[in-house]
């Protein structure tokens, strides 16, 4: 029998939309989509316009009833929690000096200028190889700011003899000299850089003190990185500010074949809200990437253009992430005062603050630790949506109140992930 508790729950779960003149039912737990008649529609609309959910199907006809019945057996089953992430990279936040002044930067816009010191590092990296991590990230600001305490790290780590560690530096290019190059391709490093495609748009966003040109230095630093081996992947940034983003990823594939593409977070009242992607141009940017997607040669990867896609045409199952985002229970952010934080976006606040690395007494310390900080951070602290178990967050697209997180930007995200279901259903239900 149906209650109104499960008309409640059914209606958490599911979501309409239109494509060419049909209706369907998006059910985003079961991630199934389901073509409903006219009077399926109106039925579903009835019972869910707005807030009002009625008491009962009293005043419904009998078939409607067994119809809202089957929908729910179909559609409201329960997730399966999200599985534990592994702890698997520490980033060192080495610099938080930069010799840039990205429009963009969710940092503190040469505000702060801390380094890192080698023993915080040491310890750093003592403590992320007792817990098992392998995978060790140079990342700033700019790291090559302060490559004198990147090049003692990695004699340190030589020195006790670990040799299956993997080492990876995100750097905006423009410091790579040959000796640092030379370095770093001595050392197997894998490098990311960050840049903004063609001339124009990356000259928009990512310039000098100044104000000048970057572009030029950073070209010259890739080339050096591609030359000896070490450079992996091309990180681009789409901002309000960039005119057209198609133009700046052939620029970018146009210097490597390995590109990833992200847009600027944030809400509203962020210090980088001017370039903030919402509404209809965050459409178009996953638009934009999907279709590029399909145009790529053959030796061309464009990174994570798929995924949220790929979800709704996988049709398995979907679970709730365990934490707002996945990268949350992966990484372990270590700042320059030695401040261990799950997230680069966390490190001035005190709440998601696990310990600092310098006094901590033991592995088994820091797991307890972390533990009470990540259960702050647990997805059923989350507002659910019908989109929140198919899509992650970031801690810059929620506030906290009353003890959870609701979304700065609910209608971005809905419309969002809306036309992407419209586009599964014109590929794939022609």
């Amino acid at each position: 029998m149906l209650t109104r508790e499960k008309l409640l729950q059914l209606r958490d779960c599911i979501h309409l939309l239109e494509s060419d003149g049909n209706c369907y039912i998006f059910a985003a737990r079961a991630n199934r989509i389901f073509q409903l008649t006219q009077g399926e529609t109106l039925t579903l609309k009835l019972l869910f316009d707005g807030d009002a959910v009625p008491l009962d199907m009293a005043s419904f006809p009998s078939q409607a009833e067994e119809f809202i019945e089957g929908l729910y057996q179909a559609c409201a089953v329960e997730t399966p929690p999200g599985e534990e992430p592994e702890l698997s990279s520490l980033v060192l936040l080495v610099s938080e000096a930069c010799n840039f002044a990205c429009t963009y930067c969710y940092g503190t816009y040469g505000e702060r200028t801390r380094k890192m010191n080698i023993e915080t590092a040491v310890h750093a990296i003592d403590l992320a190889l007792k817990l098992g991590i392998r995978d060790i990230v140079f990342f700033g600001g700019e790291p090559l700011t302060n490559f004198p305490v990147i090049q003692q790290a990695v004699e340190h780590i030589e020195k006790i003899g670990c040799e299956d560690v993997n080492l990876r530096m995100t750097t905006n290019a423009s410091l790579v000299t040959e000796e640092i190059v030379e370095f770093l391709h001595r050392h197997h490093f894998q490098v990311s850089v960050s840049m903004d495609g063609d001339q124009r748009s990356h000259d928009l966003t990512r310039v000098y003190h100044d104000k000048s040109s970057t572009y030029a230095d950073v070209v010259r630093g890739i080339e050096r990185l591609k030359q000896n081996g070490v450079l992996t992947m091309l990180e681009l940034t789409y901002s309000a500010r960039h005119p057209d983003l198609k133009k700046q990823l052939r620029a970018a594939f146009g210097l490597y074949p390995v590109v990833s593409c992200a847009c600027v977070d944030g809400g509203q009242e962020s210090k980088q809200s001017a370039d903030v992607i919402s509404g209809d141009r965050l459409q178009d940017f996953y638009h934009t990437l999907l279709d590029t997607q399909r145009n790529l040669k053959e030796d061309e990867m464009l990174i994570g253009a798929r995924e949220l896609y790929d979800r709704i045409c996988d049709g398995e199952p979907l679970s709730v992430p365990k934490y707002l985002c996945s990268d949350i229970g992966t990484r372990l952010i270590v700042a320059p005062d030695g401040a261990a934080v799950p997230c680069p976006e966390m490190t001035d606040r005190p709440e998601y603050i696990i310990c600092n690395v310098n006094t901590i007494n033991s592995p088994l310390e820091f797991i307890e630790l972390r533990a009470q900080v990540l259960e702050r951070l647990l997805s059923k602290h989350l507002e659910q949506k019908w989109f929140t178990s198919l899509c992650e967050t970031c801690i810059q697209h929620v506030k906290k109140k009353d003890g959870h997180f609701q979304y700065l930007d609910e209608n971005s995200f809905e419309s969002c992930v809306d036309s992407l279901l419209v586009r599964f259903l014109r590929e794939n239900h022609e």
